[in-house]
Parts: C-alpha cells; structure tokens; sequence
C-alpha cells in the first residue's frame, strides 16, 4: 500500500518515515489505531463498483465476463519450465 501512496504523493503519508510511524506494518498488529487509519487509506484510495452500479449512468454498459479456455500441448522442455515454476509456486 506503501508503494501506491508514494507513487500518488499522498502526502503526508508518502513520506516513509512519517508512514512507518503512523501505519507502518509493525503496528499494526500492536495497536488498533494503525490498523484503523491504514483502513481509511485504503477505502479513500480504492474505489469499487459492481457492474449493476455502473449500469445506467451514462457510461458504456459493461458486457457480462467471457471465460474462454484454450488447451494447448506444451513441448517436452516447455512443460519442463512449466512444472518447474509451478512447483516453485506450491
């Protein structure tokens, strides 16, 4: 969250020192303050809307999602890659 309030110059918290003070990660299992106003942030910075908010305010009509699944052989080396990262990943 830190890298998006610096990025936006969310000042005065895109000063890291100032950020680590007041919501830094260390704090915010000890105190419930930090923990509220890291909430804050996120809710001012963060805007979510459903489909069914959108539709009808003059903008396009988002079109329901598209799921679209492509099987593909991999080559011996490709699937090698492949299983490699996914292990990786587990």
């Amino acid at each position: 969250m830190y890298s998006l309030v610096k990025f936006i110059g969310l000042a005065p918290f895109d000063d890291k020192k100032l950020w680590n003070y007041w919501i830094g990660l260390k704090k915010l299992s000890k105190t419930e303050h930090s923990a509220t106003r890291f909430n804050i942030i996120g809710k001012a910075l963060i805007l979510r809307r459903t489909k069914e908010e959108v539709k009808g305010r003059g903008g396009p009509d988002i079109p329901p999602k598209t799921v679209i699944d492509i099987e593909l052989e991999l080559s011996g080396e490709e699937q090698e890659v492949y299983d490699h990262i996914e292990a990786y990943a587990k």
